[in-house]
């Protein structure tokens, strides 16, 4: 999700090709006014969650766009008592100022707030650093191509 971009996902993406009757778009979370009221069926977060400034009106903007009875899909990290070490730990601690990881003590009430509730919950932290790492290393292998195609922005963030 970039700042004031939204952009569909075209039908020839891999993603599209799977589901030819539907319509995927990329939007920014914190600028939803454009859609109306119950819009989606589903919607999807992976890995951005955590960078909300407001965590709590990002989920009531979120149950907003959904259609009565969708679904969000929530994919992020959680606060765990995991001991992060190198690549992953370095990146955590340069953006500790903006890393609020979903606490599964409290994701229960921040849905309920917002007229969502959990249907299930998945802890991965065991295999989280692995995964994380190796995305790391794949963001920073095809820098170029991100900075060229949507600006330094995310990579000053």
């Amino acid at each position: 999700m970039w700042p004031g971009r939204h952009r569909p996902i075209h039908s020839g993406s891999r993603l599209g090709a799977g589901f030819p009757e539907s319509t995927f778009l990329c939007a920014d979370a914190h600028d939803l006014h454009l859609f109306g009221d119950g819009q989606f069926d589903l919607v999807v977060l992976f890995t951005a969650f955590y960078a909300f400034e407001d965590q709590l009106a990002t989920l009531h903007e979120m149950s907003r766009v959904l259609k009565r009875g969708g679904v969000l899909l929530l994919f992020d990290y959680a606060a765990v008592d995991a001991d992060f070490s190198g690549k992953a730990k370095e990146f955590i601690a340069s953006r500790a100022h903006s890393w609020k990881p979903i606490r599964p003590d409290q994701i229960g009430f921040m849905l309920r707030t917002a007229s969502l509730h959990m249907q299930n919950y998945l802890d991965l932290s065991d295999r989280f650093e692995q995964w994380y790492v190796a995305l790391l290393e794949r963001i920073e292998a095809k820098k170029g191509e991100i900075v060229k195609q949507f600006g330094t922005f995310w990579f000053a963030h």
